[in-house]
């Protein structure tokens, strides 16, 4: 076997897979990779809970997935042909659904078409390894040759930018955690060298199975053509919606400090100023009623007077997209400004009127610190990166074009932990 990567054990107990291997409570273990010109792997192995050390190659854990295979254009990554950090968990809800997730990192995935694009106008900035972090979720199935393999039903990404190498962890509390590396790549090697250091780890996050009820419709997709979704017809016409949920874990209210501005409710303006001079750590939450009149709903971040500077976060309802807009972030030609993409559309819940169903609400929260920000949304969307923009440039702005209204609309400076 010719693999193209071994590494990054994962270890953990699975009563899915005690149950169809008819075994006696074991651990499995997961060992990343891939096969040459076959493309990426996971591939599993039965370890003995007395002795560690023993660990008994089974097979690979999902079923065969040919090279930079895209699960849906739209709604998912490229899977590459290589996996870094492959981990499983057997995610639950309080109707009773059960699914089996894998979440893994991809190497070897085709560049993002936008960025290739920025590229072509600005050859000189410094370029990103393309990397995915996906998620899919499937069924344990026993195949004729006893391998027990996982089907690809649905997938989608975890985060839509530079969150990666994703790590599983279950909480004290039984909460399902993961914590990833946010890359630094933006910057060439001679200015990283000067910096002295790179990366971080992002913001921890819960991850759990998101059921949404009474959904008839999306902003702009025909339901059945989101392919991070899984329908459930209920007796009502309607449908359920189940899909992979993730939000910051709930201990990150506890470093909110000084509240700096609370919008009241009501029609937004086409640009409201909320902070001249922002903190460089805070973070924002804000709750955004849409409608079909709604274009785009932009927040402005770190920008100087004039606007000149500023990176924006911009959500626009007719595309199903959230943009992170970074080409006014700086002058500098080397740093790389390419915009950050990901696909995210509300639903349409259930009504008596209007009957085509009521929009849910655009749920942000938003978090800068320094030169990192993290934007979650619904509790079903991620997308980070980093911006390199001047200490003076500290404003913070909101606009809309089209109509739009807030519900909800605050921000905390973030304390220091301890």
């Amino acid at each position: 076997m010719h693999v193209t990567g071994f590494r990054d054990p994962f270890l953990a107990p699975w009563t899915a897979m005690d149950a169809l291997r008819q075994s006696k409570p074991t651990l499995y273990g997961l060992i990343s990779g891939g096969i040459h010109d076959s493309g990426p792997r996971t591939f599993l192995y039965a370890v003995d809970p007395t002795n560690l050390a023993s660990w008994t190659y089974l097979h690979p854990l999902v079923e065969d997935i040919p090279p930079n295979f895209v699960p849906s254009e739209k709604w998912a990554g490229d899977f590459g042909v290589n996996w870094e950090c492959t981990g499983f968990v057997t995610l639950t809800d309080d109707r009773g659904h059960v699914r089996e997730c894998v979440v893994s990192g991809a190497e070897g995935g085709m560049e993002r078409p936008w960025v290739t694009k920025y590229h072509a106008s600005r050859p000189k900035a410094a370029r990103r390894t393309p990397r995915y972090q996906n998620w899919c979720f499937g069924r344990l199935g026993k195949r004729d040759d006893e391998q027990v393999r996982l089907s690809v039903e649905m997938a989608g990404l975890v985060d839509w930018g530079i969150f990666y190498a994703a790590s599983l962890l279950v909480a004290e509390d039984g909460r399902n955690m993961l914590w990833g590396w946010i890359i630094e790549e933006d910057l060439d090697e001679a200015e990283l060298a000067r910096k002295g250091w790179t990366g971080c780890l992002g913001l921890p996050r819960e991850i759990f199975l998101a059921t949404i009820t009474g959904v008839v419709g999306a902003l702009a997709s025909p339901l059945e053509s989101i392919g991070s979704v899984e329908l459930e017809k209920d007796s009502d016409g309607s449908n359920t919606v189940i899909t992979f949920g993730h939000r910051p874990i709930r201990e990150f209210t506890a470093l909110r400090g000084q509240t700096l501005f609370d919008l009241p409710p009501g029609p937004l303006q086409p640009m409201v100023s909320c902070l001249q001079s922002a903190p460089m750590a805070y973070e924002i939450q804000a709750v955004m009623g849409i409608s079909d009149d709604t274009d785009s709903i932009s927040f402005y971040l770190r920008h100087d007077d004039d606007m000149s500077i500023h990176t924006s976060i911009v959500f626009r309802p007719k595309d199903e997209t959230i943009t992170i807009d970074r080409s006014h972030s700086t002058n500098r030609q080397d740093i790389n400004v390419s915009p950050e993409v990901g696909s995210h559309t509300l639903f349409r819940i259930q009504h008596t009127s209007p009957p085509q169903g009521v929009l849910e609400p655009l749920r942000l929260r938003v978090f800068l610190d320094h030169d990192l920000i993290e934007v979650f949304a619904n509790d079903r969307f991620a997308l980070s990166t980093r911006v390199y923009t001047d200490k003076e440039a500290r404003g913070l702005s909101l606009g809309v074009q089209g109509k739009a209204t807030v519900e909800e609309l605050r921000a905390w400076k973030i304390g220091e932990l301890g």
